[in-house]
């Protein structure tokens, strides 16, 4: 049970770091790939 728990966390936490580095990295093509980003 703890482990399901902690995987989620991490999970929780590595989807958050990855929408920061779209946000702020990926700004410009963001622009040109509305459908990609929306499917997301």
């Amino acid at each position: 049970m703890p482990e399901k728990v902690l995987l989620k966390s991490q999970l929780k936490g590595l989807i958050l770091a990855q929408n920061e580095r779209w946000r702020h990295g990926l700004g410009m093509q963001v622009a040109r790939m509305p459908a990609r980003v929306e499917a997301a």
